[in-house]
C-alpha cells in the first residue's frame, strides 16, 4: 500500500484515510507512528490520560481572552526600553497571530514602532521558514474531531499493548 503522509496537523490523518481506501482508515494508521508524531510516549499511564481527556461531545470550554496585538504594537514605541523589548518579544512569540497588527505597525509615523514592527515580521517569517524546513508546523488547536481520533487511537493502542490497568476505564466507555 502506498501511503502519502502530510505533516499538517489533522491533514496527516485525513490523507491516510484517503490513501488507505478503507471505510474509516484508522486501521491503516500505525499507532506507534501516530503517537510519535503527537510527541506522546506509549505507556499505560499516557494512554489512560488520553482517554481521561474531555469527551468530544462535551460543550466547548471557554475561549481564552483575545489578545489585543494592536495595543502591544503601540508598546513598541514606549519611552521605556524594557517595555519596547517586552512588547517585541510578545509579538514574536505570538507569531502568525500578530502579523496583521505588525503590518499596520510598519506604517506608523513613530519610527520606533515602524522599525520594530518590520524587525518582528522578519523574525517571525524566518522562524516560520525554519520550522517548515524542519518539518515543524504550528500547533493546531484540538477540535472535537481531533480529540475523538486521539481517544480512538488510545483505545486501539491499549488493545494492541494489552494494558490491563486500563480495563476499568474502558468498561465505562
Amino acid at each position: 500500500m502506498n501511503i502519502m503522509m502530510f505533516w499538517v496537523g489533522p491533514l496527516f490523518v485525513m490523507s491516510m484515510f484517503a490513501q488507505a481506501g478503507t471505510g474509516d482508515g484508522l486501521n491503516s494508521v500505525d499507532t506507534a507512528l501516530y503517537w510519535q508524531i503527537k510527541n506522546v510516549e506509549i505507556t499505560a499511564d499516557n494512554m489512560i490520560a488520553e482517554l481521561n481527556e474531555a469527551d468530544p461531545n462535551d460543550p466547548p470550554a471557554e475561549k481564552p481572552p483575545q489578545v489585543d496585538y494592536d495595543a502591544i504594537v503601540q508598546q513598541l514605541g514606549s519611552d521605556a526600553f524594557a517595555d519596547r523589548e517586552a512588547a517585541q518579544k510578545k509579538l514574536e512569540e505570538a507569531g502568525q497571530q500578530a502579523l496583521s497588527a505588525l503590518e499596520k505597525g510598519t506604517e506608523s509615523e513613530d519610527p520606533e514602532i515602524s522599525v520594530r514592527s518590520q524587525r518582528a515580521i522578519h523574525n517571525i517569517q524566518q522562524a516560520m521558514q525554519q520550522q517548515q524546513m524542519q518539518g515543524i508546523h504550528p500547533p493546531q488547536p484540538p477540535g472535537p474531531q481531533h480529540k475523538a481520533i486521539r481517544r480512538l487511537m488510545a483505545i486501539r493502542t491499549i488493545g494492541e499493548k494489552k494494558y490491563r490497568q486500563a480495563l476499568p476505564l474502558l468498561e465505562q466507555l
